[in-house]
């Protein structure tokens, strides 16, 4: 089995992954040409990908806690 710590690098990987998702959604808006339903695609599918790896990065750190 792995290390733990390779579960916890891992998990700091995915939540520093949301954090630029997340900042994607504050940027895009102020800088895209793309308008109405486009810019909500784009803001939905950062937002999406950025809970995502919250969720996959809470995973992986309660696996190192077991």
């Amino acid at each position: 089995m792995l290390n733990k710590i390779w579960f916890l690098i891992a998990s700091d990987i995915l939540i520093n992954l949301a954090a630029g998702w997340l900042g994607a959604v504050l940027i895009v808006p102020n800088f895209s040409n793309k308008r109405g339903v486009q810019r909500l695609v784009v803001l939905t599918i950062d937002l999406l990908f950025a809970t995502v790896c919250i969720l996959i990065a809470y995973y992986l750190r309660s696996l190192q806690n077991a």
